[in-house]
């Protein structure tokens, strides 16, 4: 049974998930579960392996404390910086965007919707039968690419579509910009500054991953208070 649901894991790890948070949660579960194993083989590389495993997670996880080239600020009522709810976050940690994007892409592409929700009645169905062929076709495969480019820039600030879905479903009043600065930013230059205004569909973070490439000007991302992305 270990070597079934370790080779499962495996699987998972490779094929299932599309965040490297749960990728390499699925590893180490395989390597704690095959521990007595390991450690009788490779004694010593057994405790540094898991380490690194948890290094790389806690690297892959959203950040709470904003850092890095992209971030993700909170506001009050007066525009001022405030520190990131902590359930809103927690929610973000443990849905993020990109693992429900994958959800919703691959749900699609292996079980076609008999029937359109309302967020895709007006686009119709050409838009699930070109996301098909994308998917089918291997394009999903670079889909996650500006996902991954904000671990690489050492800044990951989750998504501000969680919050928006709160305000929208909760009632509650949360508001968020994102600041995306050039990679050298030099805070006695002057730079041009860039505003996003995040429309209907798309992805805040995939956006970001895009953005964070531009080494010439600031990009300030600013949405709706819900998810309606009518300004």
């Amino acid at each position: 049974m270990k070597k079934i649901f370790s080779c499962l894991l495996f699987v998972f790890s490779i094929f299932v998930f599309a965040t490297w948070q749960y990728r390499l949660s699925c590893l180490l579960l395989a390597i704690l579960i095959n521990r007595q194993r390991i450690r009788i083989k490779w004694p010593k590389a057994y405790a540094l392996t898991v380490s690194i495993i948890l290094i790389a997670i806690f690297i892959s996880i959203p950040n709470y404390f904003q850092h890095g080239k992209t971030q993700l600020i909170y506001l009050n009522n007066k525009g001022e910086r405030i520190h990131t709810p902590i359930h809103v976050y927690l929610v973000n940690a443990v849905f993020p965007e990109e693992e429900l994007m994958n959800a919703g892409m691959k749900i699609s592409a292996v079980f076609p919707p008999t029937s359109l929700s309302p967020v895709f009645k007006n686009l119709g169905n050409r838009f699930i039968r070109e996301a098909q062929h994308d998917f089918w076709h291997g394009k999903a495969l670079t889909f996650y690419a500006p996902y991954n480019r904000l671990s690489l820039y050492g800044s990951n600030p989750g998504s501000f579509a969680i919050a928006q879905t709160m305000n929208k479903k909760l009632g509650t009043d949360y508001d968020g910009i994102y600041i995306t600065r050039p990679q050298h930013y030099d805070r006695n230059k002057k730079y041009p500054v860039v505003f996003f205004a995040h429309g209907y569909l798309g992805s805040w973070e995939m956006y970001q991953g895009l953005f964070c490439r531009l080494n010439d000007c600031i990009i300030v991302s600013v949405g709706t208070n819900d998810l309606s992305g009518i300004f």
